[in-house]
């Protein structure tokens, strides 16, 4: 059975029930796992389900997870499948010559995003983004659009 507490304080319920699979036979001292490969997998497809409704539901966590998985590719290096979003970070090169530049007081986002938001860390990247103000959090994001 899964228990949740919706947007609204109501309580949630489903009830789950497992699909027996045929008994393993004993093998030669390998460790066996605990459940079942459908059990599993019917368990994390749960979980996904339920997380999505919660961050559904919550606006400003749909946009502080949004913000940690780009910031955890264009500032850190991590790749889509290590993040809770799968979103695809990509930039867009918009190489000038320095001459066509010298004149001007334009800055390349980067060097304006890694001056703002270089000190994000990598390990506690999300716990950061949450506690942003309003105006940086949104200020990142527009960042993003290079």
């Amino acid at each position: 059975m899964a228990l949740w507490v919706s947007h609204d304080g109501s309580l949630g319920k489903s009830f789950y029930r497992a699909k027996a699979e045929p008994k393993r036979k004993a093998s030669s001292g390998e460790p066996q796992p605990l459940y079942s490969n459908s059990l599993v997998a019917d368990l994390s497809r749960i979980k996904t389900r339920i997380v999505q409704e919660a961050v559904a539901a919550d606006p400003a966590l749909a946009l502080d997870v949004l913000l940690d998985s780009l910031a955890g590719q264009l500032l850190h290096g991590a790749h889509s499948n290590q993040m809770a979003l799968d979103v695809q970070a990509k930039t867009i090169a918009t190489d000038v010559a320095d001459d066509l530049m010298a004149t001007s007081d334009v800055r390349e986002v980067e060097d304006t995003m890694a001056d703002r938001f270089g000190s994000i860390p990598a390990e506690s990247r999300f716990e950061a983004i949450r506690a942003m103000s309003h105006e940086d959090k949104m200020a990142l994001l527009a960042g993003w659009w290079r």
